[in-house]
């Protein structure tokens, strides 16, 4: 496995982590700061689904070319 596999990987691990159980419980399960208006809540989950975005972005700009 490469170096990009691996890591693509552990970003995969994190991300799993912080929208369930550990990772939502302890830091994104509150309804208080609101930020632009929205509760905290979904602004964890929608800044999730942006590093995915980025991370999937970046494994495939990163591929290697034939």
């Amino acid at each position: 496995m490469s170096v990009r596999n691996v890591a693509y990987a552990a970003f995969c691990a994190v991300c799993l982590l912080a929208v369930t159980w550990p990772g939502y419980h302890l830091f994104g399960n509150s309804v208080r700061p609101l930020v632009f208006g929205l509760p905290f809540s979904m602004i964890w989950n929608v800044l999730w689904i942006a590093l995915s975005f980025c991370a999937l972005l970046t494994y495939h700009l990163t591929r290697p070319r034939r």
